[in-house]
């Protein structure tokens, strides 16, 4: 499948305002941390490995708990 306009909203097409990642619901997020911001780079990176976690999925369960506090 090929239409233009499906494909322009994808985030090959473009990763800053996109809609889909080859047509599913997906997102992204590349964070970098520079300078003085890495120690908090090996901070978390230190708390994820505590919990046994990848930190990417420790970083969405942080995330996660902020935005939904009452979900728990």
């Amino acid at each position: 499948m090929r239409d233009p306009t499906i494909c322009k909203r994808c985030y090959w097409s473009s990763p800053l305002v996109y809609e889909h990642i080859s047509m599913r619901d997906i997102r992204r997020l590349a964070m970098v941390w520079q300078e003085k911001e890495a120690h908090q780079y090996d901070k978390v990176k230190g708390m994820a490995d505590d919990a046994k976690e990848d930190i990417p999925d420790f970083i969405k369960k942080l995330l996660s708990e902020l935005i939904n506090p009452d979900s728990s």
